[in-house]
């Protein structure tokens, strides 16, 4: 069974509260217009401010999926990319749970012993990136221990 990868995850969770904030704008935006024809323009006023606000919010939540979309992608490349290396004898790990927030993108065990954690970034890679690379690579030392 092929486990989904962190970012796939992330971008259902973040589509499902988009998804939930656009329902939630919808129901204001009906509220408002039965209120607006029933007379009451304060309380139409006010569910059009809330209306507006869970918008944005939803933007917000889409804006975020998009951006998990992509890396769930880029980690999609890096599997198939790395899935030759099975015909040499090597064995690959994809999505490996780490801490409570996150995973290990793909580990590739060569036939030697010698393990490889493979952090997978799309745009940019930074110091903070590399400090997270070297705590995954000390933890997967732990692990592998036991």
């Amino acid at each position: 069974m092929v486990r989904s990868s962190f970012p796939r995850r992330q971008q259902y969770r973040r589509l499902r509260r988009a998804a939930g904030t656009s329902a939630a704008a919808t129901a204001a935006g009906v509220l408002a217009m039965i209120s607006l024809g029933a007379g009451a323009t304060a309380l139409a006023g006010a569910l059009v401010l809330v209306m507006i606000g869970l918008v944005i919010d939803t933007r917000r939540w889409l804006r975020l999926a998009g951006r998990s979309r992509v890396g769930a992608r880029s980690e999609d490349v890096v599997r198939a990319a790395l899935a030759a290396l099975e015909a040499e004898g090597w064995r690959l790990r994809h999505s490996l749970p780490y801490g409570r927030r996150g995973d290990i993108d793909s580990v590739a065990i060569a036939p030697t012993g010698t393990a490889f954690a493979i952090e997978t970034k799309t745009r940019t890679f930074d110091a903070r990136h590399l400090h997270h690379a070297r705590e995954t690579a000390v933890w997967l030392r732990r692990y592998r221990r036991r």
